[in-house]
């Protein structure tokens, strides 16, 4: 190699570490900073929807030991699994409109319950809950009567499966305390 070139050489390869360099420091920043603003955007939307489960929570509150109406204990389930921090991943990070569009869903939400929590059931409504309630409850008390009885199959396999293992296991001694008695007399 010509001794002329060497210096050139050496400052392009040196200039090309520099550049490489370079966009590996701007990449890492624009990474960095993309990530910061999704983590603030992410914890903004927690504290929205943290708006959501305390007001349910607040309303269940002001219930207790009071007949909540079905229709409003649908709408809390329905809110708390929307809103519930387990589910918060499923909204969009990408923009600041998104987290506004959600803190709007959430004031939607908390005027959805606060409305139904002030309507007065009527009789009918009342009726209408009985009705419900008594459904509910002969579901629950079929779904635990199946698998009660699934419990008492499963027990009864078992215990069935024990009893033919010790049968087999009384079988196999009996032949060969038989064999031992043959072999003792010689016949």
């Amino acid at each position: 190699m010509n001794s002329n070139y060497q210096p050139l050489l050496e400052n392009q390869t040196l200039l090309g570490f520099l550049v490489i360099a370079s966009i590996l420091v701007i990449s890492w920043f624009l990474a960095s900073n993309v990530s910061k603003r999704q983590q603030v955007r992410r914890k903004q939307i927690e504290d929205e929807a943290l708006k959501v489960t305390s007001h349910i929570r607040q309303v269940r509150q002001d219930f207790k030991g009071k007949f909540m109406p079905l229709q409003l204990r649908d709408l809390l389930e329905e809110k708390w699994q929307q809103f519930r921090p387990g589910n918060l991943r499923y909204f969009d990070l990408t923009s600041d409109p998104a987290v506004d569009r959600f803190a709007l869903s959430v004031q939607d939400a908390i005027t959805e319950i606060d409305e139904a929590a002030s309507i007065k059931p009527s009789q009918e409504d009342f009726a209408a809950s009985a009705q419900a309630l008594l459904l509910e409850l002969a579901d629950i008390e079929q779904e635990h009567q199946d698998r009660l009885d699934e419990l008492k199959a499963e027990y009864d396999g078992a215990v069935e499966y024990v009893q033919q293992s010790l049968e087999q296991e009384r079988q196999r001694l009996a032949e060969e305390i038989d064999l031992l008695d043959k072999a003792r007399t010689g016949s």
